[in-house]
């Protein structure tokens, strides 16, 4: 498993990562969904051994089981705010916590339960972000529709998105609207954001 030192290389050497690992797992009848274990690995290794090489260090934000994630060689951050508000609260307060005060000047937001991720979705995404100058944010989109957990976002959006939050804002969606935010296109390989989200699901395994 990797450690939490950082790493510098000339793609990744100002992005740092937020796992949202903070859910109440409603639909798995309340269980901590990143901890839950398919095909040999637990959700959140899987989403952790892809994301690694692409950033300089990882946040995982969860607000239970906080001993176990800290297992993984990561800073764990737990939401500011209680009954489980949603990834917003996750995001502003990694945001608010570590990366306001950090080097990076991007984060990528991905969640715990996508364990198919692109191994190359941090340069996909910021490809996206360089053929529009003015764009705060890259989503990626799986020719479906956004995931709009899985995108990348500029540091000077990142106050926007606290003010937000703090404004009762509680729906990722709707910050993104208010956002310059454009879509990288992934639909050739669209399972890569299957969400685990049943036990029929994690049986598969």
């Amino acid at each position: 498993m990797p450690t939490s030192n950082s790493k510098m290389t000339s793609s990744n050497k100002a992005t740092a990562a937020i796992i949202l690992a903070g859910g109440a797992g409603r639909r798995l009848n309340g269980a901590d969904k990143g901890l839950q274990h398919y095909q040999g690995k637990r959700l959140v290794e899987h989403v952790i051994d892809v994301i690694y090489p692409q950033v300089e260090t990882i946040y995982i934000c969860a607000n239970r089981s906080l001993q176990t994630y800290r297992s993984f060689g990561f800073k764990v951050l737990s939401d500011q705010h209680d009954d489980y508000q949603g990834p917003l609260s996750g995001i502003s307060t990694a945001l608010r916590l570590e990366l306001l005060d950090s080097k990076a000047d991007k984060v990528l937001i991905s969640s715990c339960d996508a364990p198919h991720l692109p191994k190359n979705l941090v340069k996909r995404l910021e490809t996206g972000l360089s053929r529009y100058e003015l764009a705060d944010v890259s989503i990626a989109h799986d020719g479906n529709r956004r995931q709009n957990l899985h995108c990348l976002i500029k540091r000077q959006a990142w106050q926007s998105l606290i003010d937000f939050f703090d404004n009762d804002g509680r729906a990722m969606h709707r910050w993104l609207a208010e956002v310059n935010a454009v879509d990288v296109d992934f639909s050739v390989e669209s399972n890569a954001f299957l969400n685990i989200n049943t036990t029929e699901q994690l049986k598969l395994s």
